[in-house]
């Protein structure tokens, strides 16, 4: 599913589990629009993922405000509410696979993390080496030299 496939009418749902319906040639553009959430589809790229508008550095809202399922209600008396207990909607469309796991480890790894963690290794890397060398040196531990 791409976003140029979408329809009104639709329903999206955001990996936060919030639920709103597609309006496409609204006066404010192709919006997105529910009960407890809103958008603009232009914060939205062809695949679905969130990028926000002039782009979002925060991966753990990407993550949680990306596409992750679209229905389309069984008829037209069902195209105003999203009650899944009462009202059919028909997903069609599904996040699943290796991209969706990708965003989540974005979401949770960010750049500055990863240097802290590079970082971390790092030093130990250096106390490490350091211990080896003293051991090595003090053969009268009884490590004849092994490490």
């Amino acid at each position: 599913m791409k976003k140029s496939d979408f329809k009104t009418g639709m329903w999206i749902e955001l990996r936060n589990s919030k639920k709103a319906m597609v309006l496409l040639n609204t006066d404010r553009g192709d919006i997105f629009s529910g009960i407890d959430t809103w958008g603009n589809l232009e914060s939205y790229s062809e695949d679905l993922i969130y990028k926000g508008i002039g782009g979002c550095d925060d991966s753990k809202f990407i993550y949680e405000n990306s596409i992750v399922k679209v229905y389309n209600p069984s008829s037209n008396e069902h195209t105003y509410n999203f009650d899944k207990e009462y009202y059919n909607h028909n997903c069609i469309w599904e996040r699943k696979g290796v991209k969706s796991k990708l965003i989540k480890i974005n979401a949770v790894i960010n750049a500055e993390s990863i240097k802290d963690i590079e970082n971390a290794i790092a030093e130990l890397q250096d106390k490490l080496d350091s211990l080896k060398i003293n051991l090595e040196l003090n053969d009268d531990w009884g490590y004849g030299g092994l490490l």
